[in-house]
């Protein structure tokens, strides 16, 4: 899927997202731009940190708040997704009637 995503448009960075330590492995066989770990826990992002070892960009997503970011972003980890940021927004209706 990575190559054939990279031969429809070479421009694009892929990223393959992985739920589980069993799928690491697979993952940077496939060398993606960036590997998207999710619902996984500290100890085990920090396991999956080691075993990318920069090979590429590492980001995480699951249930991130501001009040735990600091502990996520100590793991090692390039890039966090924080689901605060739009849990707390409010939708606004705009309307154009012709």
């Amino acid at each position: 899927a990575v190559n054939r995503a990279r031969a429809y448009r070479p421009q694009v960075k892929v990223e393959v997202s992985i739920n589980n330590m069993k799928s690491i492995s697979e993952a940077l066989d496939a060398k993606p731009d960036i590997i998207m770990l999710e619902k996984m826990t500290l100890p085990q992002i920090c396991q999956a940190v080691q075993i990318i070892n920069r090979q590429t960009r590492v980001e995480f997503k699951g249930g991130i708040i501001l009040e735990t970011v600091r502990a996520y972003a100590q793991t090692g980890i390039d890039g966090i997704s924080i689901s605060d940021l739009t849990r707390s927004v409010q939708d606004l209706d705009i309307r154009l009637k012709l």
